[in-house]
């Protein structure tokens, strides 16, 4: 009994003495041994192992901030963008006060141009700890993303302030105010940064006072700091090719070219300068000298795979692919399957698939055969796949060799320009995005992303893109371009102006400012100006097709139709083979009652051009509707070329209109079959598979062809035959909803689209739904004047609908 007295030792803790203590540490305990070993190993460069811990740290405490956030911090070592937002989201949300995360995650927004996330994050940010610098800055790239220049000059003045030894700060403030054409005060921001900062963070504030100097012609400046950076810094090389870039520019090519020659004599084995020497003799037109220079370098050192490298790069770059590919050749011959052998055989299957496509395919199958996670073997493949249309595959292949060359620019484009084509936008962007990251320079990925984005409509977006663009290459002209037509979209004609004239004044010589500057011109109804402007463009390019075919429109438009004529009669003077000219001209006769002399015109450009499509249908428009005649030149046109989808719509539609559907699918057939398909090919004939047929195998057909535009078409008629296809397949559920998407995309009522609808809602068991756009269809044919495909039938089914219903 008086044992019954003492206290009972819980089961548990027996346990734990017997197995040992250590086992039985609370999970907050594990969880933080974890999170230190984490730590620890991330602190090492480990990021195998420090993202092990972190797992085990989340498993234990799946809401812990501070992992989730080194987690953020570990995917970003790795590039792995998409899962750094997401991990640095999850610890905001663990912790909303978690200020380091919130600042980490607003600059993130700011990098993608997210203004409402930006703004939310930094005033969360602001809230918690607004005497931080970093806070006080995501302040300012808040302003900055939403277009006040202004106040984010103040705010990271304010940061300044709070730690003058911010470069990042001091950076900032200097684009600003040399943005805003300031030079001077930037100039004088960077003096007192390099004033208040260690020697890294002084080297790389003197090299922005370099490109400012530069940018405000200030040349003598630049020199005198490059040659003091040279000087504090002589194991870095890239002062010195600096300062020969900065000769080249003031032609002083003798001093570039002994800088450069100073740097192959300091380290003659190192390829990179052979190159950029290669490279500034042949801008002085001495490829002999460079090619003689490269050779002996080769014989000098034949062990150096980068020296050969480098000749057979020159060889390419000036269009000499035989004498590249024997150098690749030789490399390959002393060992196939060494890391320098296996990219000179990508390099020769890249030379090859130029001329003979099967052999280079051949050669990359050998290639991934020896290594098959070669990475850039993995991309060549899924270029071929791409090309193939093959693009699972494709994304494949580039992810996998992504994880090995995460910086591979090559991969990431053709993985940004493959999402695009599977109508996966957000990856696409994704992409591009951290393609930017790589490379901010890169004009197609921010043309391509300023294509997406436009897609959905952010046009401030797009203007901000386009203009950081021109930052770092003022006279990039597809980015000049792009962004007046994004300031036309907008409505800022002016602006548009602008650009286009700054573009003009730069001295662009392809004619394309000049084209961009008529338009804008004539959007605002100074036509005297905007012809001039046009004239002007095809002074620099004459035989450019939109200045031409814009100049005589608006020529014609405002009672100048002789005045046309005369320039046309001129232009073919001096450009005699200009299809366009010949084809606009003979228009402007028929327009005027001499379609005889028009269609002269255009059989002479036919004969001389064959496979000249826009000739075949101008002359049929010179005919009159549904005759032969008409019929018989765009049969001649679709026969020369089976693949161009503009005759082959013209004829299949021609065909149709007559009643004469087989024809016409048997038309849409041949173009699909010659490779020319695009949408409205594939919508005409669905259309016509679904409604002049009756049998299911070619309803099972037509939704086959139009099932790509579930993947994100936003265009009504798009939708409409998806839908209708949808219902002709007895699939009444998918019907309904494509096709209420459909008239949703567009503000004018279509009564084509409404009678779809209405007989998806029949089937699908909503008679009171069914009558109500059935009414619409029909009453919107009346007051159009216009029947559809299928009115009778929606009459027919309206009145029944109606007699049930009373």
């Amino acid at each position: 009994m008086a044992n019954s007295n003492r206290r009972r030792v819980p089961a548990a803790l027996l346990l734990c003495l017997f197995a040992g203590l250590a086992g039985c540490d609370s999970p907050q305990e594990k969880a933080a041994d974890f999170f230190q070993k984490a730590e620890q190993f991330y602190a090492d460069g480990d990021l195998v192992r420090a993202k092990l811990q972190l797992r085990n740290t989340l498993q234990v405490d799946p809401k812990n901030a501070r992992a989730l956030y080194l987690l953020a911090l570990v995917n970003e070592r790795e590039e792995d963008y998409p899962m750094v937002l997401a991990n640095l989201q999850m610890a905001v949300e663990a912790d909303p006060r978690y200020v380091d995360a919130r600042v980490k995650l607003g600059n993130y927004y700011a990098v993608g141009r997210k203004v409402p996330e930006t703004r939310a994050q930094a005033d969360a940010a602001m809230a918690l700890a607004p005497n931080s610098p970093s806070v006080r800055l995501l302040n300012a790239w808040a302003f900055y993303v939403a277009g006040d220049r202004d106040k984010a000059l103040d705010e990271a003045r304010n940061t300044l302030r709070l730690d003058p030894t911010r470069r990042d700060a001091t950076t900032l403030v200097a684009s600003l105010e040399a943005e805003a054409g300031r030079l001077n005060d930037a100039l004088a921001a960077i003096d007192q940064g390099i004033a208040a900062s260690g020697k890294a963070d002084a080297e790389q504030l003197r090299r922005v006072r370099v490109a400012l100097q530069v940018q405000a012609g200030q040349l003598e400046q630049a020199e005198e700091e490059l040659n003091a950076l040279a000087a504090d810094f002589p194991k870095s090389p890239a002062y010195d090719v600096a300062l020969a870039r900065l000769f080249v520019a003031q032609n002083r090519t003798a001093e570039a070219e002994a800088r450069i020659k100073s740097l192959v004599a300091r380290d003659p084995d190192n390829a990179q300068w052979r190159v950029q020497l290669a490279g500034l003799l042949v801008s002085q037109s001495r490829a002999g000298d460079a090619e003689a220079g490269l050779q002996q370098a080769v014989r000098d050192n034949p062990d150096s795979m980068a020296l050969r490298f480098a000749l057979a790069g020159f060889y390419e770059s000036n269009q000499r692919p035989a004498d590249a590919l024997k150098v690749y050749e030789a490399m390959v011959a002393s060992g196939p399957k060494t890391e320098d052998a296996l990219a000179a055989r990508n390099r020769i299957v890249a030379l090859t698939a130029a001329t003979d496509e099967k052999k280079a395919r051949a050669l990359l199958g050998g290639i991934l055969a020896d290594a098959p996670a070669n990475a850039e073997a993995l991309v060549y493949r899924a270029a071929f796949s791409f090309r193939d249309d093959k693009l699972s595959e494709a994304v494949a292949d580039l992810r996998s060799a992504l994880v090995r060359q995460p910086d591979s620019q090559s991969a990431l484009l053709l993985l940004a320009r493959t999402y695009v084509r599977s109508g996966e936008p957000a990856l696409a962007e994704d992409a591009y995005r951290r393609l930017l990251v790589l490379n901010p320079a890169s004009a197609p990925a921010r043309g391509e992303l300023a294509a997406i984005i436009r897609g959905r409509g952010d046009l401030k977006e797009v203007e901000a893109l386009l203009r950081d663009a021109l930052k770092l290459a003022p006279g990039d002209q597809e980015s000049s371009s792009s962004l007046v037509a994004a300031l036309v979209s907008q409505g800022d004609l002016k602006g548009a102006e602008a650009e286009a004239r700054r573009m003009v004044d730069l001295g662009a010589q392809s004619g394309r400012a000049d084209y961009d500057l008529g338009v804008a011109l004539q959007l605002q109804n100074n036509d005297g100006q905007a012809i001039a402007a046009y004239k002007q463009a095809l002074e620099k390019s004459p035989t450019a097709d939109q200045p031409l075919t814009d100049l005589v429109g608006l020529l014609v438009r405002t009672g100048k139709q002789g005045e046309a004529e005369a320039y046309l009669d001129s232009h073919l003077k001096a450009q005699p083979g200009h299809a366009t000219a010949s084809i606009l001209l003979a228009l402007l006769y028929g327009d005027s009652g001499r379609a005889a002399m028009g269609r002269k015109l255009l059989e002479d450009v036919i004969t001389a051009q064959p496979g000249e499509s826009g000739a075949y249908i101008a002359l049929a428009s010179l005919y009159p509707p549904d005759t032969p005649e008409r019929l018989a030149v765009l049969a001649r046109g679709h026969a020369q070329s089976p693949m161009e989808p503009r005759i082959g719509l013209a004829l299949g539609s021609a065909h149709a209109k007559r009643g004469e559907y087989e024809d016409a699918i048997r038309v849409y057939d041949e173009v699909i079959a010659a490779g020319g398909s695009n949408d409205f090919i594939v919508n005409n004939l669905a259309v016509l598979l679904l409604d002049a047929r009756t049998d299911q195998a070619s309803y099972a057909r037509a939704l086959k062809l139009v099932s790509g535009f579930a993947a994100g078409s936003k265009h009504p008629f798009n939708l409409g035959v998806l839908g209708w296809a949808h219902y002709r397949n007895g699939d009444y559920g998918n019907a309904t909803r494509v096709l209420e998407q459909a008239l949703a995309a567009t503000p004018e009522k279509i009564p084509q689209l409404q009678y779809y609808l209405g007989m998806a809602y029949l089937k699908a068991g909503d008679a009171a739904a069914a009558r109500q756009e059935l009414q619409r269809a029909v009453d919107g044919a009346a007051a159009g004047n216009a029947r559809f495909t299928g009115l009778g039938e929606a009459q027919s089914v309206l009145k029944t609908l109606q007699a049930g219903a009373r």
